[in-house]
């Protein structure tokens, strides 16, 4: 090692990594276990380095020794997380759901009075179960266990992510928490279940919160009572004192109803009855204007404003860009612009973000620009105004490369010395395919960035070799996980199988915990010509689900990998995989999900979206079904169906959330 000028701790893991010798990797990760005095987070550490590393059987021999080390407190399972962790990442959801199950009756058996550690586990074992797609079945076998109080709390978690809101009604009912109940089904919209709720509250009784009030009369409306519904909306001010926001929320029903008149009476009220400016409250008689189609009133209200906002609020600008006012939402901008030029008062954040995220929000990226620009322009500080004129250039990006190669140059020159500007200059130019332009500018560039620019730009000449030697340099200096993952993607992008493959067997030896490296190595062997090492690697990566993006990813490329050979094969095979008797819950969720993604692919848009909806009925509990039908209805422009399954995504599992304003 001397001789390969091997002087560091990391470079002799690394070596041993590389070379196989894992005891004498282990050797090392493990030194702060051999100190006098071993404390928690040193157990932690070396386990989590472990598991980065892929040495798995190694993770062992520390859990028994951090148990006798450890004689009492929590920190006696604390090792259970790491355990769970390591049976995700090699697939075993069963043994991970026991090893939750085991830290959560520890906790209650140990800890009873500690409600934030039993109901941390308790999101612990519920995201487990959403993310291998068993929360159905997590749910039967809770609703079989002995009746006890924080067996209820797991049933009324799993059943809050699983979307069974009248199972959940129903058990917090036996929970005597009534209150949480209706709220839920009124936040849910199952009005025919919150009826039956609502035929025992005394409506008239002070004691009944507002709220409840509310949502039973919504209830009343939606169940053919509507004289009933309006009776108690219409007696609720006298519960109120003159509160505007029970006002707002009587108008905000009305308005759902349908009924303009009196969604525009209580809206009024709300307005005149304010002490304090609330943007909210205003918000409603612009919704009510719109829904009466009376757009000028509702611009009238949007433009008018009151001496007592200093500039006009960003709401405002944002219902205007929403129907297409660009115009008329600019005047209102430069209100803004103006009187924070005077009063230099740049990060003055109202009600609905700032200026700068009001235009992103719309894509409004050449207003920005220039707006950035001009900024820049009266400013007297170097500092600012080329941070002002790097950001111009960031947005013009989005807009055209020329606009931001234009920016530079003026700010900076044609051959900038700033790094920041040189990048964003590197990246445009790659975009114009100037790519030798790009080389003169980035060659001899220090950073990590820079460098992948420049590799880039290479490729885009042809000159493989050079880029290739970047490469390899890079990682040189950058040894990381994430590096390897960025080299990995710039090679496979490239078509740089060859390359990649070999790096990503190192990455493999170096990280082998990593799904990204599995997946981006695997890719790299298929194109290798390693096909049977590349896909046992990407279906690995698909079948975890520890890492969701990575398996989302893989599934991507298995289905577009599929178009280059016989992608009917690929969807008999999974077909013939999902029936399979010994195929786990998990892998049956995504064969569907990649046999959908094979159909788009294939053009069968009607198969695929079929395909989605039957996922929503053999899974009714996950929500990745029903979000993965939505994105398909996007796709094909049925954007009304895409809004239909939003609402129903909205109503089925976000119920626990109140998106309307409070008092």
């Amino acid at each position: 090692m001397e001789k390969l000028g091997i002087d560091t701790e990391q470079q002799k893991l690394e070596y041993y990594l590389a070379v196989g010798q894992k005891d004498s990797a282990f050797a090392i990760i493990s030194k702060p276990l051999h100190r006098n005095r071993v404390y928690s987070h040193s157990y932690t550490n070396v386990i989590s380095e472990l598991i980065r590393r892929g040495m798995f059987d190694y993770c062992g021999g520390v859990f028994k020794q951090w148990q006798s080390d450890v004689n009492k407190g929590q920190q006696r399972i604390s090792y259970l997380d790491d355990k769970e962790k390591i049976a995700e990442l090699t697939e075993k959801p069963d043994e991970a759901r026991q090893i939750i199950q085991k830290k959560l009756n520890w906790f209650i058996k140990n800890y009873p009075d500690s409600d934030w550690r039993i109901r941390h586990s308790i999101d612990d074992f519920v995201g487990l179960a959403a993310r291998w797609h068993y929360l159905e079945d997590a749910i039967k076998s809770a609703k079989s266990n002995k009746h006890s109080y924080w067996n209820d709390k797991l049933l009324e978690q799993l059943y809050t992510d699983g979307g069974d809101v009248i199972s959940l009604a129903k058990l917090l009912i036996s929970m005597d928490e009534k209150n949480d109940a209706i709220k839920f089904l009124y936040r849910a919209g199952e009005y025919d279940e919150l009826a039956k709720i609502c035929r025992n509250v005394d409506i008239n009784s002070p004691d009944v919160s507002i709220d409840t009030k509310i949502a039973c009369a919504v209830a009343r409306w939606h169940t053919g009572k509507q004289e009933s519904a309006r009776r108690i909306l219409n007696s609720l001010p006298e519960f109120g004192h003159g509160n505007p926001y029970l006002f707002a929320k009587i108008s905000q029903k009305y308005l759902s109803f349908g009924e303009l008149t009196n969604a525009e009476k209580f809206a009024n009220l709300a307005v005149s009855s304010q002490k304090y400016p609330d943007a909210r409250i205003e918000q409603i008689l612009v919704k009510v204007k719109f829904a009466q189609g009376d757009t000028s009133s509702a611009i009238k209200i949007l433009t008018e404003i009151p001496t007592r906002e200093k500039i006009p609020e960003i709401w405002r600008i944002e219902q205007l860009f929403k129907i297409g006012k660009d115009k008329i939402a600019l005047n209102l901008l430069r209100r803004r612009w103006e009187y924070n030029d005077k009063n230099n008062t740049y990060y003055y954040y109202g009600y609905g973000g700032s200026e700068n995220d009001i235009l992103i929000r719309f894509e409004k990226y050449d207003i920005l620009v220039a707006r950035l620009i001009r900024r820049a322009e009266n400013s007297e500080d170097d500092w600012e105004r080329n941070d002002l004129a790097i950001r111009a250039a960031e947005y013009a990006l989005k807009i055209s490369p020329e606009r931001t190669v234009k920016i530079i140059e003026r700010y900076f020159g044609e051959n900038p010395q700033s790094n920041k500007a040189k990048i964003l200059l590197g990246r445009a130019l790659c975009e114009m395919k100037k790519f030798k332009r790009a080389i003169v500018i980035l060659e001899g560039g220090g950073s990590n960035d820079m460098r992948k620019i420049l590799a880039e730009a290479y490729y885009g000449i042809g000159d493989s070799a050079s880029a290739n030697d970047i490469i390899i340099s890079f990682l040189e200096r950058n040894r990381d996980e994430n590096s390897f993952v960025d080299v990995l993607t710039i090679l496979i992008d490239n078509e740089q199988y060859e390359l990649a493959s070999e790096i990503g067997s190192l990455a493999l030896k170096l990280w082998k915990g990593s799904q990204k490296i599995w997946l981006k190595s695997g890719i790299a062997f298929i194109g290798a010509g390693a096909p049977e090492n590349g896909w046992r690697l990407v279906k690995k990566s698909a079948f975890q689900h520890y890492e969701k993006n990575v398996s989302d990813n893989a599934l991507d490329f298995w289905a577009k990998a599929s178009e280059k050979n016989n992608p009917q094969n690929t969807l008999d095979w999974a077909r013939t995989q999902y029936i399979d008797l010994n195929t786990p819950l998990h892998r049956k969720f995504d064969l569907r999900v990649l046999s959908l993604k094979i159909l788009w692919n294939m053009g069968k848009k009607n198969d695929a979206i079929d395909e989605a909806k039957q996922i929503t009925v053999i899974f009714p509990n996950e929500r990745d079904g029903f979000t993965l039908l939505e994105k398909l209805y996007s796709d094909a422009n049925e954007t009304q169906k895409s809004d239909e399954i939003t609402k129903a995504i909205f109503k089925k599992f976000n119920f626990q959330f109140d998106y309307a304003f409070d008092e």
